[in-house]
């Protein structure tokens, strides 16, 4: 059972409840792509096909309406409602451009990640203002952990403006650590918050980041901005890990699929420059294809072109390497929240890391597998797709 809420985008205010027929919603602590081009990225929380009649809308003009529903202006929370009785906020985000029909509306929600690719990593007042109309403000970063430089710029990127304000927890503020980051105002095209948040989720150890959102108060939505530390960079959660069964005809994992993926042994990325003036930087591990029963080299190449560093440069070919220079499988399958001992959305995230216990898979060895959420998603039923984390296949 799901309930809703519309609440104010800037101040996280609840407005009223709302009752949603149909949604969609899919959550993610990075990629779980087994694709040799897929980046780590940052974690997703997307709801769309929202549809709602206007009879579920408790507004009775046409101002009233589109004051309640105004994009951007206005976001909705999806809880799930535990045996409880307890509303867990699972997804949301600020409502989406609308389609307005005679019977209904209809839109997707815009996650606080994606819209953080509209506010720049620059200070208020120096933008043109240096000499000639140029900019030559830099902000920088010395001895800080990952997660603080993005706590710092994300407060830079809301306190930090004019109309700036969202109800976000940044956490990790001035947390000290071994990394550098520049940020010159000039290059401010390439600077908008979620792109330097992907960029460094994207560095060989780059952390899980996420916004997850909770209940402040009663009448409060928040969000708590989450990233792995320097030291242990995935996400986890605390208390005890949830176990799932898995075998041919039953279990309480369903639909259980197993996802096998290549290697590759090099990958080639360029960074700022042209001509023979870039950068370029090769990551490789030629262990499988050297073998006694060698695998055939893969090869790929990468461009990071706002790149101009080659340390940093050579952390992002390192972390694409790493992700994909081992044979690896991927489980995935389905789970029903309704079920007595089920895990409940919302008190289970991505990132988390749970046991599968498998048997009689036609390839795949019987055992106790600890694996690791990469993404859930379902709808307005209880039924929970589920995929896990890629493991590295050892038999090859």
């Amino acid at each position: 059972m799901w309930h809703a809420y519309i609440f104010d985008t800037m101040t996280g205010r609840i407005d009223v409840p709302i009752d949603i027929p149909t949604f969609s919603w899919d959550l993610t602590v990075s990629s779980s792509s087994l694709s040799v081009e897929s980046d780590k990225g940052t974690g997703k929380a997307d709801a769309s096909g929202l549809k709602l009649p206007w009879s579920a809308i408790p507004a009775d003009s046409q101002g009233a309406r589109n004051k309640m529903l105004a994009p951007y202006r206005r976001s909705i929370i999806l809880c799930y409602v535990n045996p409880d009785g307890k509303d867990y906020p699972v997804v949301g985000g600020m409502i989406g451009p609308r389609t307005d029909t005679w019977q209904d509306t209809s839109f997707d929600l815009v996650s606080i990640m994606d819209f953080m690719a509209n506010r720049l990593v620059v200070r208020e007042g120096v933008f043109g203002k240096a000499h000639g109309g140029t900019t030559t403000d830099v902000i920088s970063y010395n001895n800080m952990s990952l997660r603080g430089i993005l706590a710092d710029i994300g407060t830079l990127c809301t306190h930090g403006k004019p109309g700036g304000q969202l109800p976000i927890d940044w956490n990790y503020n001035d947390e000290k650590g071994s990394h550098q980051r520049t940020y010159p105002g000039y290059n401010v095209q390439n600077q908008d918050f979620k792109s330097i948040a992907t960029k460094i989720a994207n560095v060989d150890g780059g952390p899980d980041i996420t916004f997850r959102p909770y209940f402040y108060d009663t009448n409060h939505i928040r969000w708590s901005f989450l990233a792995g530390s320097d030291s242990i960079p995935y996400l986890d959660s605390p208390g005890i890990r949830p176990t799932f069964q898995a075998f041919n005809g039953g279990g309480s994992l369903d639909e259980v699929s197993i996802d096998m993926a290549t290697p590759f042994m090099r990958t080639y990325v360029t960074g700022s420059g042209s001509d023979d003036a870039t950068l370029c930087v090769l990551a490789q591990n030629l262990k499988l294809s050297t073998s006694a029963d060698p695998w055939p080299l893969v090869e790929e190449t990468y461009s990071s072109t706002d790149d101009d560093n080659v340390g940093i440069l050579t952390q992002h070919a390192n972390g694409r390497l790493a992700a994909g220079d081992t044979a690896r499988f991927q489980l995935s399958g389905k789970w029903n929240a309704g079920d007595t001992n089920a895990p409940k959305p919302g008190m289970i995230w991505p990132g988390q890391t749970v046991m599968i216990q498998l048997s009689g898979h036609p390839t795949v060895p019987d055992g106790d597998y600890l694996m690791r959420i990469m993404e859930m998603s379902g709808d307005q039923s209880q039924s929970i797709d589920v995929t896990f984390d890629a493991m590295t296949d050892d038999r090859w």
